[in-house]
């Protein structure tokens, strides 16, 4: 998270992307020069979902053969997740292309994952108190692959690559897949968490509500992230319904049928998904369903729509206190976002074919939408 924070928000120079880069992984395997690397990728799951085989009480961890199991997997991630770092100090137009290339290791990664964790099961409702360990490591490894999916299409948008008559597929693949899956895994962690919580401490047991402290801070983070995950599917939510409705007035040019393919446009889009199976590549069929479907309403109900999604979106990012920078631009552009929405619902411009103006200029991602009188 740091380093991608530290390449999105600071523009950093060739040089100093490099120099956080050697300081923190001299070597492929070893962080800051002393701690191997799949340790620390022990720790991030361990923080993640608290497998029972990385927890000390749990006899899983003594076991050997679990022993070697898990170490085996993490040694398989190793190469993955050195490159993700790697990927970290190009510029914002290499690490699309890198990410792109590399999708296709997660898919190679979810399946020793679930085997690992059918395994790990097996061997967990052999113990006396037996604990399951299903969807463990297949959570934490596709949490990090949904989340360079949506870095993959978000940053098409900070680069320009997209033209205004394909946002309409790139924020319907973010708002009704990718974040609704991120925020998934990560409630699902979260339940996972509060479980092994309720099991590890005696207390609990017996009814007792108090938790340890450390297990709270843990619990905020998560409920940090879900809740701007969850503004962020809203914000796409947001985008998706407005072109819905620009394009029911036919306010979007679109390219001339003799030299257009709207199918190849899409696959070439989505086509570092293809080689993953969890989550599943949306097919050009299920957005031509949906399009359909979101076209038969009214151009107001849709922008009306929209205003909801933003107005959702501003109200989840300012219900966490202490907000981030990033929180307040993403906040400022859903507000401009609600008023233009709301005027363009109540009839503004009806007649109009004039295109929309989405100005990039406070947020990276995310657009604020001008009409043009």
């Amino acid at each position: 998270n740091f380093f991608m924070d530290f390449s999105k928000k600071f523009s950093p120079c060739l040089l100093s992307r490099s120099i956080l880069q050697t300081l923190y992984l001299p070597t492929h395997d070893m962080v800051f020069g002393t701690k191997k690397l799949t340790e620390v990728l022990k720790e991030s799951a361990k923080s993640f979902i608290a497998p029972p085989v990385l927890l000390a009480e749990n006899p899983l961890s003594s076991n050997p053969a679990a022993c070697n199991c898990v170490d085996s997997f993490f040694a398989y991630n190793e190469h993955t997740f050195s490159v993700l770092f790697e990927i970290c100090g190009y510029n914002r137009a290499r690490q699309r292309d890198k990410l792109g290339i590399m999708l296709s290791n997660f898919a190679n990664l979810q399946d020793e994952a679930e085997r690992v964790d059918a395994y790990l099961h097996q061997l967990s409702m052999k113990n006396e108190n037996p604990r399951q360990h299903l969807a463990c490591f297949g959570t934490w490894v596709l949490y990090h692959c949904l989340r360079a999916m949506s870095f993959f299409l978000l940053s098409g948008l900070e680069l320009e690559l997209y033209s205004v008559h394909e946002y309409l597929y790139i924020f319907w693949y973010l708002y009704q897949f990718l974040f609704g899956w991120i925020v998934s895994a990560l409630t699902r962690a979260d339940t996972f968490l509060v479980e092994q919580d309720y099991v590890a401490d005696p207390k609990a047991a017996k009814g007792s509500q108090k938790k340890p402290k450390v297990k709270k801070r843990k619990g905020k983070t998560d409920a940090k992230e879900i809740i701007f995950n969850q503004a962020m599917q809203n914000m796409c939510g947001g985008y998706y319904k407005a072109l819905g409705g620009f394009i029911a007035e036919e306010r979007i040019p679109e390219p001339l049928p003799t030299f257009d393919n709207e199918k190849v446009r899409f696959e070439h889009r989505f086509a570092p998904f293809a080689a993953l199976s969890t989550p599943p590549p949306m097919a050009y069929s299920d957005f031509k369903m949906m399009k359909t479907y979101l076209l038969k309403s009214p151009a107001g109900e849709l922008y009306a729509s929209a205003a909801k999604h933003f107005h959702e979106a501003r109200v989840l990012l300012e219900s966490y206190p202490n907000p981030d920078e990033e929180w307040h631009e993403i906040v400022k552009v859903a507000k401009m976002n609600f008023v233009m929405m709301n005027l363009l619902a109540s009839g503004l411009n009806w007649q109009s074919r004039t295109p929309p103006e989405f100005d990039f200029s406070c947020h990276r991602f995310f657009p604020i939408i001008k009409q043009r009188k």
